[in-house]
């Protein structure tokens, strides 16, 4: 390879000289590798690339090893004392950084410089996907599309498995190995085979579930015998229904999946037909303990909990309850976001450590204090119309937050300051709107995605280089339809 292709910034770095055998007519034999295997960086990040070289035969000769790069617009290398290399990221791309040793081509590395927000992959799903998916401990992620279809892709986008599971709107739980799902006609526990563990029929409207720390399941459901009745009850990890309860006496019209609070009591918003809307408490053992109104309902938002607060995003805005189902403070969108409709749908709020409380809503992204003020809002940042459930956000550990956004008439991905509420960046994936997502250990962002006419999805995969924060709500199963904290 010819090296005037190259730009070699750091020029040549001398060696000091080797004897070898003495001279014989034998010459030298010199040999160069990159350790660094094929690599992905952010831009503004570094990574150092190290050559080994070795000096076989011959007399002591000066030995010089040079460090270039194929595009200086995406890469900067600087030679270090060492004689590695220093790799700096500039633009998005790809480069190659190549080792030579006496100006002689010996080997070379891929490098490719991403940005956060940025697809690293993307696989079509049949039919359009549930609300959110789910990521497990080793960042697979598993979703739910079609009419009860779970599929799950590794982190590398490469499929894994795909079985029929129950029809469900906002996505699966994943406890230990295992794909939990709940629907329209049944709830079930499925191995990654397959293989179903257990299936139980359930009435109409079951959206999501709740995982109890013994591995039982919790689900709101409606049943029709003998007449339509608003049902919660509690499965065991084996299968078996060990406790029901009726919650009202008249259909279920809207369900959010519950959530369980550290003491093992559940908290579950829902809708009668007559636009009433409920927040009821039921204990771990299936006791009722009370049940008050809500302002507006909740379409798919469970309850976020942190200590003795319960908060809820419900149409038109935020209302924190105490244990006891007093109201703490109640705020309306229409305050902070102008434009807001009086019923404008919220997401699962997200607590952050020190009690901050994030919510989405179809006119803007908001966050308030723990006693209630409004820290930020920004109306540029909304999920925009519709009529299913609002994505939430997710808190990461580098201080921003990734949520659904609006950009113009489709629905993209942004990164957001907690503190501000500053947009960091906003996705480019296009192709349709993203409804919900979940982040990985591995720091990828995992997102549903709607196509063509909303009878196609995908689920896509952005680049995010921080991790999700471990205190935010909810964190367990990082989907925002999951159901505990983790304290």
């Amino acid at each position: 390879m010819s090296k005037s292709w190259l730009t070699l910034l750091a020029g040549v770095v001398a060696v000091s000289a080797c004897r070898g055998e003495p001279f014989g007519g034998l010459t030298n034999t010199l040999s160069a590798e990159i350790e660094t295997a094929d690599t992905t960086i952010f831009s503004d990040d570094a990574i150092v690339v190290r050559a080994v070289a070795q000096y076989a035969f011959g007399p002591g000769a000066p030995l010089t090893i040079s460090w270039g790069i194929s595009d200086t617009s995406k890469l900067a290398v600087v030679v270090l004392a060492d004689l590695s290399g220093s790799v700096s990221a500039k633009d998005t791309g790809v480069a190659w950084v190549i080792a030579l040793i006496n100006e002689d081509f010996r080997d070379s590395v891929l490098v490719t410089v991403v940005n956060d927000g940025l697809v690293r992959w993307r696989v079509a799903l049949t039919g359009v996907p549930a609300l959110l998916p789910a990521v497990a401990g080793d960042s697979s992620v598993v979703v739910m599309h079609g009419s009860g279809t779970a599929s799950a892709f590794s982190p590398l986008g490469e499929q894994q498995f795909t079985f029929a599971v129950c029809n469900g709107s906002l996505g699966p739980t994943l406890p230990a190995g295992k794909v939990v799902t709940t629907g329209d006609a049944c709830t079930s526990r499925t191995d990654t085979s397959g293989t179903a563990d257990w299936s139980l029929p359930v009435g109409d409207a079951a959206s999501g579930v709740a995982l109890a720390t013994d591995g039982s399941v919790i689900v709101l459901h409606e049943t029709g015998q003998p007449a339509d009745v608003v049902v919660l009850s509690s499965i065991s990890s084996a299968g078996a229904e060990t406790w029901r309860d009726t919650l009202r006496s008249e259909a279920l019209a809207q369900a959010s999946a519950p959530a369980i609070a550290a003491n093992g009591d559940i908290y579950v918003p829902w809708r009668a037909p007559a636009d009433s809307s409920w927040l009821t408490r039921v204990a771990a053992d299936g006791t009722v303990r009370w049940r008050v109104s809500m302002p507006g309902w909740s379409r798919y938002a469970s309850p976020a909990i942190a200590g003795n607060r319960i908060v809820v995003g419900h149409e038109g805005g935020v209302t924190v309850y105490d244990t006891a189902g007093a109201v703490v403070w109640s705020r309306a969108f229409m305050a902070d976001l102008p434009g807001a409709a009086v019923d404008a749908q919220a997401s699962s709020p997200v607590i952050d450590g020190a009690g901050n409380i994030f919510v989405q809503s179809e006119a803007g992204l908001v966050s308030y204090l723990p006693g209630g003020t409004t820290q930020w809002a920004a109306d540029s940042l909304g999920y925009g119309a519709t009529t299913g459930g609002v994505g939430g956000p997710v808190l990461l550990l580098d201080g921003t937050m990734v949520v659904p956004c609006l950009s113009g008439a489709a629905r993209e991905v942004c990164g957001v300051q907690q503190v501000t509420g500053n947009l960091v960046w906003r996705s480019v994936a296009g192709g349709g709107s993203a409804e919900g997502l979940v982040v990985g250990n591995a720091g990828t962002v995992f997102v549903t995605w709607k196509t063509g006419g909303g009878g196609a999805g995908e689920i896509v995969a952005l680049w995010a280089r921080s991790r999700v924060e471990p205190v935010g709500w909810p964190v367990a199963g990082r989907t925002t339809a999951r159901t505990r904290r983790a304290n």
